[in-house]
C-alpha cells in the first residue's frame, strides 16, 4: 500500500476471527463470510428467487438464488424458492378429464406426478360404472325374474355376478339379462 508520503510500504492489517476471512466480502482487504450466494441457496435447498438467511458465519444476508428454465416457475404451487411446474393439481385433473381419484401422468412440464382428483357426491361412485375417474351412478336398478328372497350375492365384474335364493336357486348376471344356472 502506498503512504501519506507516496512511499510504498507493506502493512499487515491482522487477521479475521473465524469462520470469517479476509478478502471475501465486497471491500478487499475486510473480513467477510467465504460462503458465497450460490453455496448459501444450495446448502438451504433453494433453486431461485429472493433470499433472506443466516449464513453459515451467523451473518443475515439478502441473496438471489436465480431463476428458473422454462416452463418451471419460481415458487409456483406454493413451494417457495424451488422451481417448480406451474400446472396445479386441480388442472392435471381438468386436463385429464379426471373427476375422482388418484392420476399419475405427466404434467405440462413432463415431471412424473401424482395426484388426487378428490371424491364424488355421496351418490355417485369413482369409476362406478367402470370408467376410471369418472363419477358415475355405482348401482343401476335392474328388473329380475326372481322372486324368492335372496340369501346371498356375489360378484367380480358388472357382467358376472351371481345370487342364490333361500331355496337355493343359483342365479347369474352377464351384463344384459339373469339367467338361472341351477336349482335344488
Amino acid at each position: 500500500a502506498t503512504d501519506n508520503c507516496g512511499d510504498d510500504r507493506g502493512v499487515d492489517c491482522g487477521s479475521c476471527t473465524s469462520p470469517l476471512a479476509c478478502g471475501v466480502s465486497v471491500q478487499p482487504n475486510a473480513c467477510g463470510c467465504p460462503e458465497t450466494e450460490a453455496q448459501l441457496c444450495e446448502r438451504l435447498d433453494k433453486e431461485c428467487g429472493e433470499l433472506t438467511d443466516f449464513d453459515s458465519c451467523g451473518i443475515e444476508r439478502s441473496v438471489s438464488c436465480g431463476g428458473c428454465a422454462e416452463p418451471l416457475e419460481c415458487g409456483a404451487r406454493g413451494f417457495a424458492n424451488l422451481c417448480r411446474c406451474p400446472e396445479t393439481d386441480a388442472e392435471i385433473c381438468e386436463r385429464r378429464g379426471a373427476q375422482c381419484g388418484p392420476v399419475a401422468t405427466l404434467d405440462v412440464c413432463g415431471k412424473p406426478r401424482s395426484v388426487d382428483c378428490g371424491d364424488c357426491a355421496d351418490f355417485l361412485a369413482c369409476g362406478g360404472s367402470g370408467t376410471a375417474n369418472r363419477c358415475e351412478v355405482g348401482w343401476a336398478l335392474v328388473s329380475t325374474p326372481i322372486t324368492e328372497n335372496l340369501s346371498g350375492i356375489w360378484g367380480s365384474a358388472g357382467d358376472d355376478i351371481w345370487a342364490i335364493t333361500d331355496q337355493g336357486s343359483l342365479w347369474r348376471w352377464q351384463g344384459a339379462s339373469w339367467s338361472l344356472e341351477h336349482t335344488v
